[in-house]
């Protein structure tokens, strides 16, 4: 049977692959966002920070909510791998619905074509 210990760790695991594909969602909406609503670079670079800032105090909650904030090799590994994962699966597969909704916004002149 396996320990409670372990258990533990994987449970923290788990999280942060969800909280790697929340954060890679989350980025993938602000990207749609960029794309409709254009803006200055000092504006893009100050989402850029604030979405570091946020995803990097939600990545500490989600440690220290399920291992004491006890910052692991896996922590930073879950959170990547689910990142990648989203970026391979999910996010591949919705890159055409994204072009098709950028197209209706440029057809309805909302925004402007690069």
């Amino acid at each position: 049977m396996v320990s409670a210990e372990i258990t533990k760790e994987l449970l923290c695991f788990s999280a942060t692959v969800f909280y790697g594909v929340i954060a890679a969602i989350c980025y993938h909406l602000l990207l749609y966002f960029r794309a409709v609503f254009h803006h200055r670079t000092a504006v893009t670079d100050a989402e850029d920070i604030l979405f570091l800032a946020a995803a990097g105090f939600c990545f500490f909650l989600t440690v220290y909510e399920h291992n004491d904030g006890i910052l692991r090799w896996y922590t930073f590994a879950g959170a990547a791998l689910g990142c990648l994962a989203y970026m391979r699966t999910l996010g591949t597969a919705l890159e055409p619905v994204r072009k098709r909704l950028l197209q209706k916004h440029r057809k309805t002149g909302k925004i402007k074509a690069k």
